[in-house]
This record gives C-alpha cells, structure tokens and sequence, in this order.
C-alpha cells in the first residue's frame, strides 16, 4: 500500500513539535542554599554541569565580613575560603571549577581545588579585580592606574598572569565585565561628565555598542560565543534590558511602567534577566524566541518560591539566579523539564511514520 503526502506528515510532525517546545516551556527549582547571618544568598554563575558560584551579601550583624563566597559543586554549598573573616566576591566559574573574583577590595584571584592565584593590577595601579573566567583561563575584569584610584581601564588577565590592558580611548574609565570562549570582552566605558556606553573589546580594538536613542547610558553585562551582548540601558526615568548584535541594538520586551534588566546570553540567544515595576519585588525574565516569561510562572511544582531575578544562563539553558523563599533569598537553580515532545517523537508509532516518509522522499 502506497502512503501518500508523506512532506505534508513531515510538515504536521514539526508543526506539533513546534507548538510543544513553545507551550511546555517549564523549569524545576533546586535550592543552592541561604547563608545564615546573612539578607541575601545569589547565584551569579554557573558552569556547563550545574557547578555554581554564590555570594552572601548584607550581613545582618556588622562584625561579619560584608560578604562571602560560596562554591556549589551540585551536592553541596562550600565557602572557597576557609575563614569566615575571608572578604572575597565572585560572580565566575568556567567548565574547570575555576572561579574569578575579588578578594578584599584590592586583588583579583582565580580559584581552583582550594588554591588561590592573585592577579596584579596594572603598572602603577593600586587594585585589581575580575568578574569572568573563560575555559582557556583567560579572566576578564579591570584594574586601576594609579595609587590613588583615579583612573581604571578594563582588563583581559592570560592564564599565565600577563594583563592586557583594554584602554577606554580617550574616556577616563572602563571596566570589562564577562568574557566569551573567544576571549572577546564586554563592559562599560566612561568619560568625564559619568556618561558610559556599552563596549566590546576584540582583535586589539575597543567598539562602541550603541546606546538606544533617548538614553544617557548603557552597559553590556552579558555575551554569547557569536558576540551577541545583552544588558541595560538608563534614561531620565526609565531602565531597560537591551541586545547587541552585528551593529544592531534593541530594547528587550518590558510592560510599560517596569523597569528592566539583561545578564546573559546564551549561543540560541535566550536572554536571563528581570523586570520590577515601581515599589514591587523584581520578577526573574526569560526573552527566547521574541517572547518574555516569567521564570516563577513556569515552574513545576511551583511551590512556595519566587524568582526575583536570573544571573546566568548556560548552553543547555539552565539558569541561575536568586529566588525568595520563607522569607529569605536563596541561590537557585533552574533546569529545564524535558519536553513532551520528546517521549512523542520517540514512540514507536511516530518513528514508523517518519522511517516511511524518508522512504518515499528518497524513492519517489
């Protein structure tokens, strides 16, 4: 029996598929831990097998550090110092477990296995400190000039040390803020009158990222292997999220009225940040596919949890992030639930159908 309109078969199948990816869009939550003693515990980064990176911030007794840092290595929540008294903050982690950050307010270090390695400022310069490491160890952050502070550039720190310093052309301060698998940097520059302008470094130059009309300034705080940036711009009276690409900028979706913000950037382009409108809590965002959702809607069970906002986004689009529970703010993680579609694509049923509309494809 000869089966007829298999391309039209095909057609519907991904039509289904497509409807099925876009309808059941739902994450589980797992809880990376709240420090005690402290208001807030945030999820800034995470790497391709979960492994985060976490800060406690805001201790409610003063004679505690003004934060701490955290390594979760998918079972546990680990201080990467051994002393409490330890003041240190890291916002990156790599495929490698190695973390970027800052240690006092003076020295950037890469950590890994318990071991720290400092990063040394620029000549001349007083402080250094970093944001975001790449899988070849290339760290990405900024460092000052002089003694006293005045002037600091952004900097690409090698895996042997060697500091590059990015320069802010004739603007007075820049910063590098993440860096991609290409060593490309992205951050902020500044000039003297405090206007800054989103950048990106690579290739030995520094381009200027467009900065949306009607806004005074704008900074990338994420960027995806094809050099796509995301992050936020501000006006006299408002706040959006917005996305680089190829010399084309834009505001990300937000209700009128909200303020908003982009962190990440993922190689499929879905975008993690929030929105927060005047006196409300912030509520944790997801722009994928020119449409925006609520991170706290989609999650199953839903449970007494509210993502308030999402600080990274891998590959596999996990996400990490800050959700408030029982009254406290914990470092979060959230996986995508495996979708449907993938239990209907593999019955055994819908494999025949597809095994014979090849055939007819390829006998005619």
């Amino acid at each position: 029996m000869r089966h007829s309109h298999p391309p039209a078969l095909v057609g519907c199948i991904v039509a289904i598929v497509a409807a099925a990816r876009a309808d059941d869009l739902r994450f589980t939550l797992t809880d990376l831990g709240h420090v005690p003693g402290y208001r807030i515990t945030q999820a800034y980064g995470l790497n391709r097998f979960g492994h985060a990176v976490l800060t406690a911030e805001y201790p409610f007794d003063s004679r505690d550090p003004e934060y701490q840092t955290f390594w979760h290595d998918g079972s546990a929540l680990r201080p990467l110092f051994p002393s409490k008294a330890t003041l240190a903050s890291a916002h990156g982690i790599n495929d490698l477990d190695q973390v970027a950050g800052t240690i006092g307010h003076e020295r950037a270090f890469v950590w890994q296995a318990s071991q720290m390695r400092k990063l040394e400022p620029l000549a001349g310069g007083s402080a250094s400190w970093s944001f975001a490491i790449n899988n070849a160890g290339q760290v990405a952050g900024g460092s000052y000039l002089d003694e006293q502070g005045l002037q600091y550039h952004a900097v690409r720190w090698e895996v042997d040390g060697t500091a590059t310093d990015l320069g802010a052309r004739p603007e007075r301060w820049s910063n590098g803020l993440v860096i991609n698998e290409r060593g490309h940097v992205v951050g902020y520059a500044a000039a003297e009158d405090y206007r800054a302008f989103a950048a990106l470094w690579r290739d030995g130059e520094m381009i200027e990222l467009a900065t949306p009309g009607g806004r005074h300034s704008a900074f990338a705080l994420g960027i995806n292997d094809h050099d796509e940036a995301v992050g936020v711009s501000y006006g006299r009276d408002s706040v959006r999220a917005v996305w680089w690409s190829r010399g084309q900028v834009a505001e990300l979706q937000t209700p009128d009225a909200f303020r908003s913000g982009a962190n990440a950037i993922n190689i499929a382009g879905a975008i993690v940040g929030y929105i927060q409108a005047e006196g409300q809590r912030a509520r944790a965002t997801l722009w994928r596919g020119g449409k925006r959702y609520d991170l706290t809607d989609l999650l199953v069970p839903l449970g007494d949890w509210a993502v308030v906002n999402a600080l990274d986004i891998n590959e596999s689009g996990w996400i990490v992030g800050t959700a408030l529970h029982d009254g406290k703010y914990h470092g979060v993680l959230l996986k995508p639930v495996p979708e449907p579609v993938t239990a209907f694509l593999t019955s055994p049923g819908v494999l025949v159908l597809l095994r014979r509309a090849r055939c007819h494809l390829a006998w005619g």
